[in-house]
């Protein structure tokens, strides 16, 4: 199969690599009864325009793409997967259509993310003192000495907790008309603890912006 991967210039040491799969299928079939160019749906059918049902030409365009957008994924070690190669020409804006979906249910994380940090905020601060969606902020804690707002996020990813809550925050905080008594704190909670580089983009945050920014874990 290596082999055949270099006959067509391609990368053979892409078969051991995890960024491509953790498994690597090995479908067997003679040439002869391959179509390449064989048109399965008609005109008319929903799925003949959509991207992820055409069959790809990987001597063009294609090739390319595919290699940058590995490019971006970290390996595993953790390293790259952040950095993307900007352009210097803009893109036209194609019409999109997007039709209604049907109801869905959900789990109610975040509502039990708020009832676990509402007790637990009341046992620490006392009753009266804890406030849920004033003003949209998920928890308030308010004392004569602190003002503190809580975002809650239960993606289970930190960093994706710090991106998603940081703006609300500071929105909430510091928009004006939003809030006749800023807050002393803001806090970012989420269900997982921050890893090492999480703790010093945070620690950074503090530091450069002088936000008053903490993060707390709530268990559910």
């Amino acid at each position: 199969m290596q082999k055949e991967i270099e006959a067509v210039n391609g990368d053979p040491d892409s078969l051991d690599s995890k960024q491509m799969a953790d498994h690597i299928l090995n479908v067997r079939f003679r040439v002869e009864n391959v179509d390449t160019k064989a048109d399965y749906l008609p005109d008319t059918n929903r799925y003949h325009n959509r991207h992820r049902y055409s069959l790809y030409d990987f001597e063009n365009e294609e090739r390319e793409n595919l290699t940058r957008a590995l490019a971006t994924q970290p390996n595993a070690n953790g390293a790259g997967g952040y950095s993307r190669k900007g352009t210097t020409e803009i893109s036209e804006p194609g019409k999109l259509f997007r039709k209604g979906t049907k109801p869905t249910s959900y789990t109610p994380e975040h509502q039990l993310m708020q009832n676990q940090l509402f007790a637990e905020l009341e046992s620490e601060y006392g009753k009266g003192n804890v406030i849920l969606e004033e003003n949209y902020v998920d928890v308030i804690v308010d004392t004569e000495d602190e003002r503190i707002y809580f975002e809650l996020k239960s993606d289970l990813s930190p960093r994706s907790v710090l991106r998603q809550s940081i703006g609300q925050l500071l929105e909430y905080a510091y928009y004006p008309g939003h809030s006749a008594k800023p807050p002393t704190k803001l806090v970012v909670v989420g269900r997982a603890q921050l890893d090492e580089q999480d703790e010093v983009y945070l620690s950074e945050l503090r530091k450069l912006f002088k936000l008053p920014l903490d993060y707390r874990v709530v268990k559910i």
